[in-house]
């Protein structure tokens, strides 16, 4: 983590390069994976909007709120895919692979020209290019908005920082679209303007962190961001909407807002404690019991000492507050306090955080080795830099070909966690589609054990016995399912179905008659006592 003195812009370009190669080597070879069963073909080998390609009436609907995912920009990339690859899934991969080597180069570049540090800044950049909680962002052909909006970051950033030395309104404006456009990729990035705000700190140097400091220079400094906020407001209306038009986000009634504050102050610390130990990964951690009040307390602790310990060093070294700040502000859209899907985190999320924890940890170091003569500073921040990067490359490497095909994938999940239904039962949906019926039906019995009268494992299960040739044991398992889920209209309409595909017409009828019964009861409420 040596420092060069020549000017950064002259001194910025073969690092980079060596940087995106590295990036290449290492994710290479997720140019030879196949798509996975998550999300990959439901959402777009399934998606007949996505599989039309570059249409007007798709266009359309990329931009209306029945897309479900709001990031139209990168569903028109997937509709580009369809295009230009039909339905090939390596050059998709290559892409990603692409846009995350220009994502960490352009992460070197910016912090190397704003900081003036190129050692640091490369090591910086380095850690998260190589780290493997960036697997799962890169290796997964359904999380292109990840690398898309992070390389769209990283542009805003660059576009910002010229803003900031030159004042033009040209570079102003760049920043502005940059964001826009990285919000239309993925609105993760919402909090982008307070990440702006956090940068004037360090490493634009442009406001003292400390409250006579903000009274001084923060307005004119929040006033400038201010353009910033309604795109970001914008941005998250739409994907609250989209998301509840799909029921995939948890009404706030059912997660009370104890849960949320400690899902979030949980998730934090996990990803803190994932990405210094990055092992035992998975494309599921499905949502567990809530943790136990020390275990709560403790993590409180851990968050309260480090945030008191970043800001006592503000004045030594500011990057480690603004990183640690960035890392925090960075992951509250994903942090458990709206509660989005089956998991209680992702390696995904990490993908923008990580990058104020890089900072804060690389420049803290820098910031300790300051005394040391000239040659030991380069020994000693090349070991505490490249013995850790050499370690994360590793466990890359191991990593990423879990993400090779659906099936490889879901049973490291089951490996990662072994009680969940939820990952058993995603398991299940592929080794039937397999072939392999009785591996699968153990899964399905298990989450059926787990969360009696599932619909979707009862209607997997039921189909399972009958590709076997036991479909006399499909009434038992329904009427067992009934039981335990009676007022389910779902698990009746698979019950019908069921009964018509065995040739029980009676059955199917009884079914159907008591699921509109059910609907009906439902649409009048509860009755009056």
């Amino acid at each position: 983590m040596s420092e060069s003195g020549a000017g950064p812009g002259r001194t910025t370009a073969l690092p980079a390069l060596a940087l995106a190669g590295i990036v290449l080597a290492l994710f290479g070879r997720a140019v030879t994976f196949d798509f996975v069963a998550l999300d990959d073909r439901y959402y777009l080998l399934a998606n007949p909007w996505v599989r039309a390609g570059l249409t007007g009436r798709g266009v359309l609907w990329a931009f209306g709120p029945s897309s479900v995912q709001y990031h139209p920009l990168t569903w028109l990339t997937h509709m580009l895919d369809f295009e230009l690859f039909g339905t090939a899934p390596g050059p998709r991969h290559a892409i990603n692979v692409l846009l995350h080597a220009g994502s960490s180069a352009l992460l070197f570049v910016f912090l190397a020209r704003a900081s003036r540090r190129v050692g640091a800044s490369w090591a910086a950049a380095l850690l998260f290019a190589v780290h493997p909680l960036r697997v799962e962002s890169v290796a997964w052909i359904f999380e292109r908005k990840d690398v898309l909006s992070v390389f769209l970051a990283m542009l805003t950033l660059l576009a910002w920082s010229r803003y900031v030395v030159t004042r033009k309104r040209s570079a102003y404006a760049a920043a502005l679209t940059l964001f826009a456009l990285a919000l239309l990729a993925k609105p993760m990035l919402v909090t982008l303007p307070a990440l702006l705000l956090l940068l004037d700190v360090w490493p634009f140097r442009r406001l003292e962190p400390t409250l006579a400091g903000l009274r001084a220079s923060g307005w004119p400094l929040l006033r400038e961001k201010l353009p910033f906020v309604p795109f970001a407001a914008a941005s998250a209306a739409l994907t609250v909407l989209a998301s509840l038009d799909a029921a995939t986000v948890w009404s706030l009634g059912s997660i009370p807002p104890g849960r949320r504050l400690s899902l979030a102050v949980d998730g934090a610390v996990w990803y803190l404690g994932k990405s210094l130990r990055p092992v035992g990964l998975a494309c599921l951690y499905p949502i567990g019991a809530p943790p136990a009040l020390p275990a709560l307390l403790a993590a409180t602790a851990l968050l309260v000492a480090l945030t008191a310990l970043a800001f006592g060093l503000r004045r030594r070294c500011p990057a480690v507050l603004v990183g640690w700040l960035f890392y925090l502000v960075a992951l509250a859209p994903v942090s458990g306090l709206v509660q989005a899907g089956w998991q209680s985190t992702a390696d995904r999320y990490s993908y923008l955080p990580s990058v104020g924890l890089v900072i804060a940890a690389v420049f803290g170091v820098a910031a300790l080795l300051e005394g040391l003569p000239a040659r030991p500073r380069l020994l000693a921040g090349s070991l505490l830099a490249g013995a850790p990067a050499l370690g994360f490359a590793a466990l890359t490497s191991l990593q990423l070909p879990v993400w090779r095909d659906s099936l490889t994938l879901y049973r490291n999940a089951v490996l990662v966690s072994p009680s969940s239904w939820f990952v058993r039962y995603n398991l299940a949906t592929v080794l039937a589609a397999s072939g392999q019926l009785g591996e699968a039906e153990l899964h399905l019995r298990f989450a059926l054990r787990e969360r009696p009268g599932w619909p979707a494992a009862v209607d997997t299960l039921a189909r399972v016995l009958e590709q076997e040739g036991r479909s006399g044991e499909v009434p038992a398992l329904l009427e067992t399912a009934r039981r335990d889920n009676p007022d389910s209209p779902e698990l009746l309409a698979i019950a019908a179905a069921a009964y018509g595909r065995l040739g029980d017409s009676a059955a199917a009828a009884r079914a159907e008659k008591d699921r509109r019964e059910l609907e009906k009861r439902a649409r009048r409420g509860p009755e009056p006592r």
